[in-house]
């Protein structure tokens, strides 16, 4: 009994402090199997640039059967090169102080185009009711969304962590997840006459090269009784502007 009432104690302490129970383990959408047949010889492996902006080595390289349970309008399964980067050091966005972090990039084998990059998933995630099936459905209602047009990326992965800080308040050391992936995004939405809001909407926005950035298990904010731990948001590729996004359970 004493046990339960402190249990109910420390929910409310956190709830009225703004903080989720970290509780449920990490269910990351990224899961892979090493192909033990293909010999990970380095000199094989050729991406297009320097995509992590720095000249850091990877600290593994490994083919591997990848798994995306959300590929966002790429196929889900892929035989990738996976390099792996350890310390990363991602500058906050007043260069003030940095993070060092390990990221994960996912490299097609076949075209060497990068699929996605993913920093490590901690043990434990703040917790969510929402079904991880959804975001991508949920997402296909506001945007159109296909592969990227790789050969026109211009940002760097750091570049997108570093705006990823700056628009939506992560801390890319504490979040339970953050995955990245570089895709062609246009908008389903009308925009407003900036004119008048009297006058007829406008199109959306041409299609564009943007990072589908996924923010899992991290305690965002309290909004109608609900915990958010979840954050999508679309950083447009080359300004790394702030593009829209959601904020879920």
């Amino acid at each position: 009994m004493k046990y339960l009432l402190f249990m109910l104690a420390a929910l409310l302490v956190a709830r009225a402090s703004g903080q989720a129970i970290p509780d449920v383990p990490a269910i990351s959408p990224i899961s892979w199997q090493t192909d033990e047949t293909r010999p990970s010889n380095a000199g094989d492996f050729s991406p297009r640039r320097n995509w992590l902006g720095s000249s850091k080595q990877p600290t593994s390289l490994k083919v591997a059967d990848l798994q995306d349970a959300r590929p966002y309008g790429e196929e889900g399964h892929r035989t990738v090169w996976l390099a792996r980067y350890e310390s990363v050091r991602v500058p906050a966005p007043d260069s003030s102080t940095s993070a060092a972090i390990t990221l994960t990039l996912a490299f097609d084998v076949g075209t060497s185009e990068l699929l996605c990059a993913f920093t490590e998933p901690a043990p434990h995630w703040a917790r969510s009711s929402l079904g991880y099936g959804d975001l991508e459905s949920r997402a296909s209602k506001r945007w159109n969304i296909s592969p990227a047009r790789y050969e026109d990326l211009r940002s760097t992965l750091t570049e997108v962590l570093v705006a990823v800080q700056r628009s939506c308040g992560v801390d890319v050391s504490r979040a339970g997840q953050i995955v990245i992936r570089p895709r062609l995004v246009g908008s389903k939405l009308l925009k407003t006459n900036p004119r008048s809001a009297d006058l007829p909407p406008l199109p959306p926005d041409p299609p564009r090269n943007m990072w589908v950035i996924e923010v899992l298990g991290t305690f965002i904010m309290e909004r109608y009784g609900e915990t958010l731990t979840t954050q999508i948001a679309m950083l447009g590729d080359g300004d790394l502007e702030y593009s829209g996004g959601m904020y879920l359970p």
